[in-house]
Order: structure tokens, then C-alpha cells, then sequence
């Protein structure tokens, strides 16, 4: 039977932060150009929304560690260097979402215009997500795909698919669950 558990949540969500935002820079370049104030209240709308999947990101991430430590080819190293760039990204975006909070709030305030404050401060939060959550997800991919780590060799990866091969249940060995079965007959 097949089960999501919350490596899989996240290994889904965590595409959303990075793309999402990518695209609400992108949106409210085309705001800040247009001026439209239909479009800086979608944009900002979507940023709180990827603040929230970001939160979920976390926390599926956060309960993944115990998941994959052990795995072949898995560092302890890479997983703690991505969940403190993730603790980075993840007050980012929730500065983000914050601002872009206090943005509609304004604009609703001011008949639908927001001050050239508040567009730099939405504009200067989502640049910083973006940068942070692109490197939390290149530092995420590291952990399972040793063809992005420096200095990878087609040999590394060789060893660590047959390392993956012998792997038996709780990533035992084949040769220690053998051994364990032939103590019980």
C-alpha cells in the first residue's frame, strides 16, 4: 500500500516556494511597471499564499530528517546546512507574507494605492525569499542528488547505487538480514 508520509509532502511543496516566488518578483515587476492596483493586491495575495506552503515546507521537512538519515549516500552535514538555510527561507517569506500583509492593509486604507515605501519593502522581501529559497532547495537537493555535489564523479554515484541494491529492510545489509534469518530456523 502506498502511504504519503512527510518526506513525500515535502519533497511535493517544496517546488511551490522557489517557482512561487519567482513568479510573485515577477508579478510585481509587472505591477510596479503597470501600475495596476488589481495586480499589487493578486501579487501580494500570492506572496501570503506562498508564506503559508512555505511554513508547511517546513515543518514536513523538519519531520523528514529522522526519515532518510542512515540512507546510502545521505550527510548529516547537507541535511543540517538545508534546515538552517530552510529556517532562513522560512523567515523570509514569512517577513514577505508580513509585509505584504501590512501592504493590502494599506491599500485598502489609502482607496486602492500603496506608497513607493511599501512597493520597495514588498519588492526588497520577495527578492530576499527568492534568493533564499533557491539556495535552501540547492542545498536540499544535495542531500539525495550527488550528481549537483561538488566534485561529483560518475564512480560515486556507483557505489552508492550498489550500496542501495544490498539494502534490505531498516537498511540492513542483505548479508546482515541473511544472517539475522538464519539464526531463527
Amino acid at each position: 500500500m502506498f502511504i504519503i508520509n512527510n518526506t513525500h509532502w515535502h519533497l511535493m511543496l517544496n517546488h511551490f516556494p522557489v517557482i512561487g516566488m519567482i513568479l510573485g518578483l515577477v508579478l510585481w515587476g509587472m505591477a510596479l511597471s503597470l501600475d495596476i492596483p488589481q495586480l499589487y493586491q493578486t501579487t501580494l495575495v500570492w506572496i501570503m499564499a506562498m508564506g503559508a506552503i512555505t511554513i508547511l515546507v517546513y515543518l514536513t521537512g523538519t519531520n523528514s530528517h529522522e526519515l532518510i538519515h542512515g540512507l546510502p549516500g545521505v550527510r548529516h552535514e547537507f541535511i543540517d546546512t538545508h534546515q538552517q538555510w530552510g529556517t532562513y527561507s522560512l523567515s523570509a517569506l514569512l517577513l514577505a507574507s508580513l509585509t505584504a500583509l501590512v501592504s493590502l492593509i494599506m491599500m485598502q486604507r489609502a482607496g486602492g494605492s500603496l506608497s513607493r515605501f511599501w512597493k520597495q519593502c514588498i519588492f526588497l522581501t520577495v527578492l530576499v525569499s527568492v534568493g533564499l529559497t533557491f539556495y535552501t532547495a540547492h542545498l536540499g537537493g544535495l542531500i539525495r542528488h550527488t550528481e549537483i555535489r561538488p566534485g561529483f564523479t560518475p564512480a560515486q554515484e556507483e557505489n552508492i547505487e550498489s550500496s542501495i541494491e544490498t539494502q534490505g529492510p531498516d537498511n540492513q545489509t542483505q548479508e546482515a538480514h541473511s544472517h539475522e534469518h538464519s539464526h531463527h530456523h
